[in-house]
């Protein structure tokens, strides 16, 4: 079944559905060439260049209370704010409470995952 974002989004609380549009804007103007890939099994949004894990820049992962964005490799990443989280052996987080609050940091991490996808190539 396909559903697109808005649909995807709905069923959350206001502040969840602002912080998922406004991360997903701030996404797609920084890399209009990411495909949006919405996966309703896993709960989630993933932005990739291509197919397969290896080529996914983030995830948005929406929840009652807030909004993750997660990073493939994101174990990887620079964080100098030490503001990601997750305990996996790959994939990391940033909750967004207040996306305004957060976005020179969530910008910063986005730069980060595409140099590390480019390096993957």
């Amino acid at each position: 079944m396909e559903i697109d974002f808005e649909d995807f989004i709905a069923k959350y609380p206001p502040m969840t559905v602002e912080n998922a549009n406004l991360t997903r804007e701030l996404i797609l103007g920084m890399f209009s060439q990411a495909e949006e890939v919405i996966d309703i099994s896993a709960n989630m949004i993933a932005y990739m260049f291509g197919k397969g894990y290896k080529n996914t820049l983030c995830t948005i992962i929406p929840s009652v209370n807030s909004l993750k964005l997660g990073f493939f490799n994101g174990v990887d990443l620079i964080d100098p704010e030490a503001m990601l989280r997750g305990s996996g052996k790959v994939h990391r987080y940033i909750e967004i409470r207040d996306f305004y609050a957060q976005q020179s940091y969530i910008r910063f991490l986005l730069n980060e995952a595409f140099k590390m996808w480019m390096q993957r190539g």
